[in-house]
């Protein structure tokens, strides 16, 4: 049996494809603020893996529909 093991720090262009996340817009973000941490080695810029996820899972956001949802009770009648 073969473990595949992740790496710990990824560049930018494989946190964009794996992430979804375009590479101009982490360039962007990298320069104006508002990113996901990085370490900037000479010329290249790594990402920590769990820093990259945590920066995702921070800008979650949940649909007001499925808010509304939650929170109604059917028995009580809306104004």
């Amino acid at each position: 049996m073969t473990t595949l093991i992740q790496p710990e720090y990824i560049d930018r262009k494989t946190a964009s494809a794996r992430f979804s996340v375009p590479v101009s817009t982490l360039a962007t973000m990298a320069t104006r603020g508002g990113g996901p941490p990085f370490i900037k080695r000479g010329a290249s810029v790594l990402y920590k893996v769990s820093d990259f996820v945590a920066w995702l899972e921070a800008g979650r956001k949940i649909p007001a529909e499925t808010l509304i949802a939650q929170n109604s009770k059917p028995w009580e009648k809306r104004a």
